[in-house]
């Protein structure tokens, strides 16, 4: 008999959005909110890592959000809703990824969408109409953010398994650390083929 304890078989797969079930949207989402702002991107960002967090717990409104952005930049004033608009312009799906979570979850894994992001890019999220998905988090509803580790307990909560039994795939290497140091698996995201190879690695052979 081994003295070697098996590891326990994953059961769920938790998927990013932003870089991974769809192209970074972030490139082109700022690049359209600089021009609103007729700014440069240098003079927008900083500015944006300041309030990003909040607005992506739930904390702030857009109304807020853009405000602030408005009074930091001396740019002009947003009056209508600015967010759901600017992220449908660049939105642009990864089919094949979309291919192979509808074969995981027609194989018995649970699928589950974890993803930092704010209320209207949420309410763009369910207006997609994506079937796939057992349990979805969205960082806005929870006042809870990637790499925390009690987002990754409560995906794996939600999907009504234990957290070494999920992965998590993600585009950021920090949510990817976040996820491991939580006790689940991670694949970092780099393009379909690798995430293809990387979970058949994590699914099958668990060397990951």
């Amino acid at each position: 008999m081994s003295n070697v304890a098996e590891k326990p078989s994953i059961k769920g797969i938790a998927f990013d959005w932003g870089g991974v079930l769809c192209e970074d949207p972030a490139p082109g989402f700022i690049k359209q909110l600089a021009a609103r702002f007729e700014c440069s991107r240098d003079d927008l960002e900083p500015h944006l890592s300041v309030i990003m967090d909040d607005f992506q717990r739930g904390i702030i409104s857009e109304e807020c959000f853009l405000s602030y952005l408005a009074e930091k930049l001396n740019g002009p004033a947003v009056n209508e809703p600015f967010w759901k608009d600017a992220l449908r312009k660049v939105y642009r799906e990864q089919p094949v990824v979309h291919q192979i979570i509808r074969s995981l979850q027609a194989s018995g894994y649970v699928i589950g969408l974890l993803t930092n992001t704010e209320v209207p890019a949420r309410e763009f999220h369910l207006e997609c109409g994506y079937d796939f998905f057992d349990a979805r988090i969205f960082s806005c509803d929870e006042g809870l953010v990637k790499p925390e580790r009690a987002i990754y307990d409560l995906m794996a909560n939600r999907l009504g398994i234990n957290i070494n039994q999920l992965v998590v795939v993600d585009d950021k290497k920090a949510n990817i650390e976040g996820a491991k140091a939580a006790g689940a698996c991670g694949i970092l995201y780099e393009n379909h083929a690798q995430l293809a190879s990387d979970l058949k690695t994590c699914l099958y052979d668990r060397h990951l």
